[in-house]
């Protein structure tokens, strides 16, 4: 297994009301869901980099993203 990467899963606004059940959905794809963030319609967690593409074929998801740490 590859080192788990940050990702940002943004849903379309149609599903954002469903967040709870995409996040289950993500965890069983092999997400580590750390937040969901109803009001940005975002779910953030680590996965395999080799997952995102199971990721995005999840209904409702519009985008699978890296997520960069920034140091101020």
């Amino acid at each position: 297994m590859a080192e788990p990467m940050k990702v940002i899963v943004t849903l379309d606004d149609k599903h954002v009301p469903e967040i709870e059940q995409i996040a289950a959905q993500c965890e069983a794809a092999g997400m580590k869901v750390m937040s969901q963030l109803e009001m940005l319609g975002q779910i953030t967690g680590d996965v395999d980099p080799k997952l995102q593409a199971a990721l995005r074929e999840i209904p409702g998801v519009l985008s699978v993203e890296e997520s960069k740490d920034v140091q101020l």
